[in-house]
């Protein structure tokens, strides 16, 4: 045996671990997952230092990783296994490993367990030269056959009827030969097969119904919910829709639901509009639950809810004899004499901007001297330019040459799309779009429409942000009044950095706010969601005494239904006994602590919360909460279900049934076969109008993405100064940021020398610490980021020159 580790090749020890080896060799098949202590072995052979080195020679091949010791116990050793993880352990007897077998055998019966073939190394002795004169072992190999994992029937029919719901296939895709040969690939139990589409289609409708009953069982749990209507035409059919939406009063999540997507024949009249939504709302048992409906500004639903909404005033509160004041909190009767009964309407805030955008603005600027003649021509121009390239291949490819993007047409039913439009085309520089116009055939631009174009996309781009903010997905309805004072504040500052050309357009977008929104402004439903929301609170109002006006609408609504909390808000006197001789004084009881509306307001008001979880310190308020946010601002949602129904009635599918298609498309949006729902792969693609699969190539580009630049452009504190491709040393943010202080106390000019991405002269800084601040008092909305509390950002950005 040569070994330069042992002085003495005849030393008695390399004896005994050629014995050991020889004996133990049982091991060398299950060491590569079964972790054996090394201390087990020292401690059985006792062996020296220098042997201890030659044995984990020895012993690497076989033993991949080795744990500390985990005890002994007597004469069983204690051993973990590296296939079952976590911290299960094993126990075996020093001289013998059944334990071990049984528990392969019983656990991993399926698992084929191979000797580990050690690589060759120059610098460390091979096994073979350092146990030449051990006898060969046959390796040893542990095949076990057993049962794979199977599928039952009813898993099956699931995972099938998953995939053809959520990506939107027809029902016969369950006879296709191909996709019964690829579904016969799964293992089964008991070779259960693919129904038929007959047995298929009953099986929907049995899982139709389940998420039916289920959805009516979650809305026997709910205080307040809302709805979103509309009407939807395709393939010659008109069909209602209805979501409806609820917070979660627990964990203050707002969830949704798609309710019904009903064909509606005949003319769509207010009363025909009125019988099919009471049907709807009554068949799931939320008639007297729904606190609002939104619908956009069509003429037969703004009738059918003044026509059927059943207002009962309420004589203890003066305020509510206002008309439009308090349209929530009048529920509709119950006892109406058998006549229909709507719940409170209101009126889609996206739709009412779009038609700020496409009428008010569109009037002023064909009737204003400064702005008519330019507007009509450069518009002129601009569909021109959207003609060609939509209806002609070669324009396209032209455009794609000049912009690298292709033109994005107006569409009359997409809100912000004209505005999109003349953006896209206002991005290209003059010189290549006049270029562009020559090569297509159509005049060019001049510089007074070019400087048009420019400046309308200016005056428009807070309302559009605020448009794309209330139909989000997941906006309550307190966000309406702050998205609105905002806006039109944003507006009228955009006044002075506009020509004279359009100046006026602000004023214009400011009045018409004013005017559409009349009822909406002064309401009290929309005062009172916005004062709930802790993100909002106060902080959005500017004048002193609508500020005040809001806190006693909130004082009032609190104290209403203070009588229910009372109770529980109280804090009862301390009947203690006194003791240590305090019964000398016999002081009085202390009063107990009774609940005011205006304590908690003001607490309320106070805090420095802006989580949702911080309502739940005030149960008042959290009601208040609850009722007036539940509904939406937009009837976005409703209009997202008409774009899954356009995915699922097909052309080549209208011979879809009415029932059968209402079926489909709900199952789809509530996502019925899902674990999880909603999916956030899905909720995107429905919002962007994509496919589920194009958002998953593009999550997973940003994220390979993400992933290959992090340990470039960001190194975090703490971590060792890195070199970048130029060898140049990188520091890190925070060593970048005292260098900066550092060097400009001392009055130093030349800082640190850094290349970042390739720049020379760049630190580039932004390690996105929001540090916390107290809310200033100026501008205090601009310092509010997007965890909705008042912060700065640490920034350096580049050297001085």
């Amino acid at each position: 045996m040569d070994c330069p580790f042992i002085r003495n090749p005849l030393d008695i020890e390399a004896v005994i671990i050629r014995n050991a080896l020889r004996r133990e060799r049982i091991f060398r098949p299950r060491l590569d997952v079964l972790s054996f202590p090394e201390e087990y072995i020292f401690q059985r052979y006792r062996f020296s230092s220098n042997t201890i080195i030659y044995l984990n020679h020895i012993l690497r091949p076989y033993i991949t990783n080795l744990t500390p010791v985990l005890g002994v116990k007597g004469k069983n050793i204690i051993v973990r296994c590296q296939l079952c993880g976590g911290t299960k352990t094993l126990s075996t007897s020093k001289n013998s490993t059944s334990n071990l077998l049984k528990h392969l055998k019983g656990q991993h019966s399926t698992i084929t367990l191979t000797e580990h073939v050690p690589r060759t190394d120059s610098s460390e002795p091979s096994v073979e030269s350092s146990a030449s004169d051990c006898p060969p072992t046959k390796q040893r190999k542990l095949d076990f056959s057993g049962p794979t994992t199977t599928v039952t029937k009813e898993g099956l029919n699931k995972l099938v009827a998953g995939y053809i719901v959520e990506e939107m296939l027809p029902i016969s895709t369950v006879d296709s030969q191909s996709f019964r040969r690829l579904v016969e690939k799964i293992p089964t139990r008991n070779n259960v097969s693919l129904p038929h589409r007959k047995s298929f289609v009953a099986y929907l409708d049995s899982a139709y119904a389940k998420m039916e009953n289920n959805l009516k069982g979650t809305m026997e749990g709910v205080d307040f919910v809302s709805t979103t209507a509309d009407i939807w035409t395709a393939n010659n059919k008109s069909f209602m829709g209805v979501t409806i939406h609820w917070i979660d009063r627990i964990t203050l999540e707002r969830k949704k639901a798609a309710l019904a997507c009903k064909r509606m024949r005949g003319r769509h009249t207010f009363d025909a509009i009125a019988v099919a939504l009471e049907e709807i709302h009554s068949s799931y048992g939320v008639l007297n639950k729904v606190v609002a409906t939104v619908t956009d500004n069509a003429s037969n639903f703004i009738k059918a809810f003044k026509t059927y909404h059943v207002v009962t005033s309420e004589s203890d509160d003066d305020e509510d004899d206002e008309e439009g004041q308090d349209e929530m909190s009048q529920r509709p009767s119950v006892e109406n004499d058998g006549l229909l009964t709507l719940p409170p309407h209101y009126r889609c805030a996206s739709h009412t901007l779009n038609l700020i955008s496409s009428c008010d603005i569109d009037k002023y600027l064909n009737s204003s001297t400064n702005t008519k003649a330019v507007y009509r021509t450069s518009v002129a121009k601009c569909t021109a330019l959207w003609t060609k390239a939509s209806r002609s291949t070669v324009a396209s490819e032209q455009v794609h040459e000049v912009s690298q993007r292709k033109l994005l047409v107006p569409s009359s039913t997409r809100w912000n799309s004209f505005y999109k439009a003349v953006g896209r085309i206002a991005e290209i520089p003059m010189t290549e779009l006049n270029s562009l116009c020559t090569k297509l055939g159509v005049k060019c631009f001049n510089d007074r429409e070019y400087k048009f174009l420019h400046e309308y996309c200016i005056a428009m781009k807070p309302l559009t942000t605020g448009l794309d903010i209330l139909q989000g997905d997941n906006c309550s309805y307190g966000v309406l009044l702050p998205t609105l004072e905002v806006l039109m504040v944003k507006t009228h500052t955009l006044k002075d950095t506009l020509s004279r050309m359009t100046a006026d357009l602000a004023d214009v977008i400011v009045n018409a706010i004013q005017t559409r929104f009349a009822d909406v402004l002064d309401s009290k439903d929309a005062l009172l969601a916005a004062v709930s929301c802790p993100k909002f609170k106060t902080r959005w109002l500017r004048d002193e005494d609508r500020k005040q006006r809001v806190k006693e609408l909130l004082m009032a609504e609190c104290a209403s239904i203070a009588p229910v909390a009372e109770a529980a808000a109280s804090v009862p006197a301390k009947s203690a006994v006194p003791g240590d001789g305090m019964d000398f004084f016999g002081f009085e009881l202390e009063p107990e602590e009774t609940y005011t509306a205006e304590k908690e307001v003001m607490d309320y008001l106070r805090s420095g919360g802006y989580e949702l979880d911080s309502l739940k310190q005030f149960p008042n308020i959290k009601n208040i909460f609850l009722k007036y946010n539940t509904p939406t601002p937009s009837s976005a949602p409703v209009e997202r279900l008409f774009s899954l129904a356009g995915l699922v009635l097909t052309p080549r599918r209208n011979r879809l049934s009415d029932e059968r298609f209402q079926k489909l498309l709900l199952m789809r949006y509530n996502h019925c076969f899902t674990d999880s729902s909603p999916l956030f792969l899905s909720n995107i693609g429905d919002a962007e109008h994509i496919g589920k699969a194009t958002v998953c190539r593009a999550v997973r580009k940003v994220t390979l993405a993400l992933k290959r630049l992090l340990p470039v452009m960001v190194v975090f504190p703490g971590h060792k100064p890195r070199r970048n491709s130029t060898g140049l040393q990188v520091a890190t943010n925070v060593e970048i940021i005292y260098s900066v202080i550092l060097n400009y106390e001392s009055g130093v000019s030349s800082l640190i020398s850094c290349h970042f991405a390739g720049l020379p002269n760049v630190m580039g800084c932004d390690d996105g610490t929001q540090i916390p601040i107290t809310a200033p008092a100026e501008n205090e909305a601009d310092y509010v980021n997007r965890k909705s509390f008042h912060s700065i950002n640490v920034q350096v950005c580049d050297l001085p020159s």
